[in-house]
Order: structure tokens, then C-alpha cells, then sequence
């Protein structure tokens, strides 16, 4: 998947998320039925914008080191969420999450991906995500978010160098739902997906 030509600095994906209130009622609902959603204001998961790796282009743009820069500083940044949300008046869902790097040197991108950055090779890491998710008391979903609970919708190329990245957290319906970016770091590949917890704590993945 291609996007337009500029060069979107990634580490604004990991700055701290800011998190606001609202209410939203929907027409015809009753007061019990009415909930309060607390949503996080971090961009929305979508896949980062780099230069284009045709056959024709010449070589290395002038901010080809600050996105080399910016891939390697967001290994030491963590995206930590702490909020609760009102599904009704007598019920609340309290969701913590913290996204960082694994470390694992597992991916190796390949030639094409590095042509534009003169580059003979670049190893990267995954990220995963650590989740809590409590409704008052109860805890319905503890547990870790990882690349290969998407695989299943994965392409092979997104399979191999893919990363997770970006999550966004919002309450929809009284389901959780965490907007993912499974990208291929240095490049413009990747797709956006949606994992989905509901209130029984099971896992529900779907492609946007």
C-alpha cells in the first residue's frame, strides 16, 4: 500500500496520551442507558507516511536521518494508558495498557525497504501491549496484545516485517476497542486493524 510522498515524524505516536471527557447520548435513550466514554486524544492509528521505495527513485531524501533518528529513539518510549470509562450509571470498565518495545531483534527489513536510506541492512524490534481491563471489580480481560493475534488477516509481507504500533482506545458500545497500525518501520506498507474486548474478556480482530 502506498501513500502520498511526506515524511511523517513517528515519534509523535509515542508521545503521552492526553485524555478528555465527554458525553455522548444517543436519541431515544433512556437516562439509565446513557454513558459517559473518556477518549484519548493520541492521533489515530493509521499507517506512518515515509518516502516511496519504487525502482525510480534517485536516493535518499534531505530528513531521511531524522526518520532514522526517530525509528531508533521510539524503541525507549512507552505509550501508557490508565482511564475508566461509565458504560452505564451503576457499571464502569477501567482500562490500563502499556505499549513498548520487545527488544527482540527479530526483524531484519530486506534491500528494497533500505535502498532509499543507504543502507545495507536494518534490524528493528516489535512492540506489544500489557492490558488490564477490570468492569468495577471484576477483571475480564488480563493479558499481552502481540503482532501474532493478527496474523490470521496478515499479507507475507506484513507477516514478516511488520510492527505494532499506535494504539488508540476508545469505548464503543460497551466494547473496548484498540486501533492498531501493523506497519513495516522505514516504509509507507502497512495496514490499520481493530482489536476488540468485550465485556466477557473475549478477543474479536477485525480490518479497517
Amino acid at each position: 500500500m502506498q501513500t502520498k510522498k511526506n515524511i511523517v515524524k513517528i515519534s509523535s505516536m509515542f508521545s503521552v496520551i492526553t485524555l478528555s471527557v465527554f458525553i455522548m447520548s444517543c436519541s431515544g435513550q433512556s437516562a439509565n442507558n446513557r454513558s459517559v466514554v473518556v477518549k484519548d486524544t493520541a492521533p489515530k492509528a493509521k499507517v506512518k507516511q515515509y518516502p516511496h521505495h519504487d525502482e525510480g527513485d534517485d536516493g535518499p531524501t534531505p530528513s531521511i536521518s531524522s526518520i532514522l533518528d526517530d525509528v531508533r529513539k521510539s524503541y525507549k518510549d512507552t505509550v501508557k494508558v490508565d482511564t475508566t470509562f461509565l458504560i452505564n450509571r451503576d457499571n464502569k470498565m477501567t482500562v490500563k495498557l502499556r505499549h513498548y518495545c520487545t527488544y527482540d531483534n527479530k526483524i531484519n527489513l530486506p534491500a528494497r525497504y533500505l535502498k532509499i536510506y543507504n543502507l545495507s541492512k536494518f534490524q528493528t524490534h516489535d512492540f506489544i501491549s500489557a492490558l488490564e481491563v477490570t468492569i468495577n471489580s471484576r477483571v475480564v480481560f488480563k493479558g499481552l496484545i502481540k503482532k501474532e493475534d493478527f496474523e490470521k488477516l496478515l499479507d507475507d509481507e506484513l507477516k514478516k516485517y511488520a510492527v505494532l504500533m499506535s494504539p488508540n482506545v476508545k469505548l464503543s458500545n460497551n466494547i473496548l476497542s484498540i486501533q492498531y497500525s501493523l506497519s513495516v518501520p522505514l516504509s509507507d506498507v502497512g495496514k490499520v486493524f481493530t482489536m476488540k474486548i468485550d465485556t466477557s474478556g473475549n478477543k474479536h480482530i477485525t480490518a479497517d
